[in-house]
């Protein structure tokens, strides 16, 4: 095992602020989960300081095998002008491949709507159409992507991308599925399963009783809001999708399913990663932008925005440097306009810096947490010139010693990279260069794998984003653990884990509990896989033995787990010289990496 401490956690948990409202913490209290609101110490991990690259391993493959699907893939994506980011990101991270829980087979919609079942075995894959669905009569532009979620080995859901949901029981035979229920929707927006499970204590006289977690995204006009930084000012009026996840509990009556909508979360980007807890108790949610309850009241934010508002001092927006060493931090803030040293106030606490001024006019200069704590005692501030004040931090956290990867906490950091002189640049280049493998792949025999050509990228490229984990529960319909992942960025996830970015490594922590515990690491992993511009996948086993990363038409690059100097790396043209086509799905079933293109099945079969 890597050289990390296995019990690492990966933030701090946080109290959520409702729980100063008496009303909703007598709730709490009736329900009785207060216990859950527990402050967790935040640990940093211990990377393999001695790993240097990756190298190339020609031996890691067994075979690659392809399986003609039975009807092209044809769905149309949706026209993308007119569509909001966000939305667009959502579709190009989606994948249309979706994988039974217990391993042995994949399941994929076709272009008529055919639910199709590979059944994975050691001959390879063999497909059968599951079930008809309805082909939606929904204009294109209006639909979603057909979606599948499994609430148990034998219980799957699955939505055309329209208004059709069924709930479906695989038979013993391979191919063979019946239906349980229709799912009746009379939403706006078409449904897509994003979790399913069945409910492990059903209500008395209820035969079958599952919960799932639907998402809908619909554009709204919001209420004008103060925007926090240039990303978020947006034109009053203009429509912006709107992501909403409904926990609804579905149960068989008297031969009719029954749907009731337990609760709401919303957010204005799109779920990474979804999980519902065994029973349907509780969900976690990763995202970009931190999922929120909806409010059963609709008039509060009218009535607050209607109270009158502090005078604001329009002023020049604070802009400055940073640098730093292991022990110290040099802010260097240039002012807007000149102020003299007397007019100036600068208060440090151990997780904050303050810093405001009395000219012309009362104001505040800066205000802001920072990233880790500091000790104030040893931290000053000086005046180099009317317009520049320079802050000289002490660090005391625990990243004394190391290098911040940010100076502020979280969403309050403006994104100011540190600024490096050219030395100190070079030097972390030239470490970073050990990461990439020097063999030159075009002396390989032919149908081997070669270097990746770095073509233009393409829109289903998006760079990872920052990362914010909220677990819901339904006793109480509240948040129950909010995680803010400082110094983390999303990559990837598997059914129960979530792949995170910090510095060039990548992280692996467990979601199936509220400890979060940090279960791999893949050292330079986010360096290497930053490289490949074409990714569109990044798909693992929920044991970690290896991590692959899956182009958009070709190449597949495989990195397998260590814990020394060095760390064995595959890589496969898919294509092997024939027409390219589009990977639109992947998976890890045991030791396979399955492929699904619009017109084949491809299984590729490693030595591990």
């Amino acid at each position: 095992m890597p050289s990390f401490v296995p019990a690492t956690k990966l933030v701090t948990l946080e109290p959520v602020a409702e729980l100063l409202n008496p009303e909703y913490l007598s709730k709490c209290e009736m329900f009785g989960f207060l216990q859950s609101f527990i402050e967790l110490t935040h640990l940093p991990y211990k990377p393999l300081r001695s790993f240097q690259s990756y190298v190339l391993n020609t031996s890691g493959i067994s075979n690659l095998t392809r399986h003609p699907l039975p009807m092209d893939y044809g769905l149309d994506k949706v026209p993308s002008t007119g569509q909001a980011l966000k939305r667009l990101q959502f579709r190009a991270r989606f994948n249309h491949l979706f994988t039974h829980p217990t391993g042995n087979g994949v399941f994929y919609m076709d272009e008529s709507y055919s639910l199709q079942h590979g059944v994975i075995d050691e001959n390879g894959a063999t497909l059968h159409k599951l079930y008809q669905l309805l082909v939606p009569s929904t204009p294109k532009d209006q639909l979603e992507y057909p979606s599948v979620a499994f609430a148990s080995a034998s219980d799957l859901i699955v939505c055309n991308g329209a208004n059709q949901i069924l709930w479906l029981r695989l038979d013993s035979a391979p191919g063979v599925a019946s239906l349980i229920s229709a799912i009746p929707w009379t939403g706006k927006s078409p449904p897509i399963i994003m979790a399913a499970r069945t409910s492990a204590s059903p209500l008395k006289g209820q035969h079958e009783h599952l919960v799932v977690v639907l998402m809908t995204i619909e554009d709204t006009v919001r209420e004008p809001a103060k925007a926090t930084s240039s990303k978020d000012r947006l034109q009053d009026g203009k429509p912006r999708p709107l992501f909403t996840l409904s926990l609804v509990d579905v149960r068989i009556e008297g031969g009719q399913s029954i749907c009731k909508t337990v609760m709401n979360v919303q957010s204005d980007a799109p779920p990474y990663f979804v999980y519902l807890e065994d029973g349907g108790d509780a969900f976690t949610v990763a995202s970009e932008i931190p999922f929120s309850v909806v409010s059963e009241s609709k008039t509060v934010k009218k009535q607050i925005a209607e109270q009158p508002q502090p005078l604001v001092i329009a002023k020049a927006p604070t802009k400055y440097e940073w640098t730093q060493t292991g022990d110290e931090l040099v802010v260097t803030i240039t002012l807007p306009n000149p102020i003299p040293a007397s007019q100036i106030a600068c208060n440090f606490t151990p997780s904050r810096v303050t810093i405001s001024s009395k000219h012309p006019n009362a104001h505040v200069i800066l205000n802001k947490p920072f990233f880790d704590t500091i000790l104030p005692s040893e931290s000053i501030w000086t005046l180099e010139s009317s317009t520049c004040i320079t802050l000289n931090i002490a660090k005391s956290g625990t990243f004394t010693g190391s290098r911040w990867p940010q100076l502020f906490k979280g969403t309050e950091d403006d994104g100011v990279p540190e600024s490096l002189d050219p030395s100190q640049r070079e030097e972390m280049l030239a470490r970073l260069d050990q990461f990439t493998t020097e063999t030159e792949m075009e002396t390989l025999p032919p149908q081997t794998p070669y270097a990746n050509q770095f073509d233009a990228p393409e829109p289903e490229d998006f760079e990872t984003s920052r990362v914010s984990i909220v677990r819901f529960g339904r006793d109480g319909q509240c948040v129950t653990h909010k995680c803010e992942s400082i110094g983390y960025e999303w990559m990837s996830c598997s059914e129960k884990t979530v792949l995170l970015k910090r510095d060039v490594d990548g992280l692996v922590f467990d979601m199936s509990n509220t400890s979060y515990l940090h279960v791999a690491l893949f050292p330079a992993l986010a360096y290497v896989a930053a490289s490949k511009r074409l990714k569109r996948f990044i798909v693992y086993p929920d044991d970690c033995r290896f991590i692959s990363v899956v182009e958009s038409r070709r190449q597949v690059y495989i990195y397998h787990k260590t814990d020394g100097q060095k760390g064995d790396q595959n890589v496969i043209d898919v294509s092997l010289g024939a027409e390219e086509k589009e990977i639109i799905g992947a998976t890890v079933i045991g030791n396979r990496i399955v492929l699904l293109t619009t017109s084949e099945l491809i299984l590729i079969t490693l030595n591990v």
